[in-house]
């Protein structure tokens, strides 16, 4: 059982029963979802051996993004494929996209519209930067953006992260042209294009939110940081993608209606002389459960929203496959990804549990009618 597992079990109910009048349907069914992984009410899985006849029965999980429990090892499968896609010879950056405390309100009550206009703004601001003579001067890019609602705290802190080589091909994809190691563009003007970009997705959520018009001037922010290989960065992103608000590792306890998590300040991840000061010491902080849960849900997304974007030649559907790119970058063939297929991670395959065979026979048997945990 998963330590969200165990506090929505202990602290849910209650706070089910103070909220539950203002409480949407998804969020809800998320925390019932979570109550219930691994309890039989989604189904079971009878794995036979067909080696040594061993069998044993698991559990299944609900299979919902934002239970811990069942998202632990697709981090890590994405993570390799997105590697799997690194450009050899390229500089890669980790350009982000913030948006002001005054417009939190209006993202909050307007979910959907808003994170899709922040995805939208943001890349149309790299394109704009990218494509100016004065940086790259190039159309034909590709980069990859993800979306993450809360801050280190748990807190609502609405960005998008997008990860953007520096370099791209020429109109007719014949060539490759490099940008800068260590500058992609100026970070200050790619902030009033962005800004002037969301404002006027967000023009008509004006009169509903009047502190929107403080941000006509100021607040929205862009920041760029060199990430060498990119590999790294992909790393970062992977454990903040799959997984729910708050990784299971910054869970230290919970007793007395008070929940105690692990978080890395602003200040520890300022560099000094290249590295990170400090080793980006964790502090606590404890927090009511109420508080606790109330943030965790407030970060929950849209049903069916995509906070992983594809963009260019790393789309679904691109005009030269990554391979053909990279042998253009490199001049001629490359063994380049045969060597990455071989070190792809895969994700755990059923086994038996006495004799560790692989060669297993597997049998679901469905659940009995599932219903919510409902206020009685």
């Amino acid at each position: 059982m998963s330590k969200i597992q165990q506090i929505f079990n202990r602290y849910y109910p209650g706070y089910y029963d103070k909220h539950w009048e203002r409480m949407p349907y998804l969020h809800h069914k998320v925390a019932s979802d979570i109550q219930l992984c691994q309890s039989g009410r989604f189904g079971v899985t009878e794995i036979t051996c067909l080696d040594c006849v061993n069998k044993h029965e698991v559990m299944n999980g609900c299979g919902n993004r934002n239970c811990s429990g069942c998202q632990m090892s697709k981090g890590i499968v994405w993570a390799e494929k997105q590697i799997e896609k690194l450009l050899p010879n390229v500089s890669y950056f980790m350009v982000t996209f913030t948006i002001p405390q005054e417009a939190r309100e209006c993202f909050k009550s307007n979910q959907r519209f808003c994170y899709d206009a922040l995805f939208k703004a943001g890349s149309a601001t790299i394109q704009a930067m990218m494509s100016d003579g004065k940086n790259l001067g190039i159309k034909n890019l590709g980069f990859v953006g993800v979306l993450h609602a809360g801050g280190r705290t748990m807190n609502y802190h609405p960005h998008v992260h997008f990860i953007v080589p520096n370099g791209g091909m020429s109109d007719n994809l014949s060539t490759w042209k490099r940008g800068r190691d260590d500058y992609i563009f100026n970070v200050e003007a790619a902030s009033k294009l962005f800004r002037g970009k969301m404002m006027s997705l967000l023009i008509d959520l004006i009169p509903c939110f009047p502190a929107l018009e403080y941000c006509r001037h100021k607040g929205w922010h862009v920041n760029a940081e060199q990430k060498g290989d990119g590999k790294n960065s992909l790393d970062y992103l992977s454990r903040y993608l799959f997984k729910s608000s708050i990784a299971e590792s910054n869970i230290l306890s919970w007793e007395d209606e008070n929940v105690t998590i692990l978080y890395t300040p602003h200040d520890q991840k300022k560099k000094r002389n290249g590295e990170y000061k400090d080793k980006q010491r964790k502090k606590k902080m404890t927090l009511p459960s109420e508080i606790f849960l109330h943030r965790f849900l407030s970060l929950i997304l849209p049903k069916g929203f995509m906070k992983v974007r594809h963009y260019g030649f790393l789309s679904s559907n691109p005009k030269k496959t990554i391979k053909e790119i990279a042998e253009l970058i490199l001049g001629g063939p490359l063994e380049f990804f045969e060597e990455k297929e071989k070190k792809r991670i895969v994700p755990p395959y059923p086994y038996c549990t006495k004799c560790n065979s692989l060669n297993v026979r597997m049998i679901f048997i469905p659940p009995v009618k599932r219903n919510l945990i409902l206020r009685e």
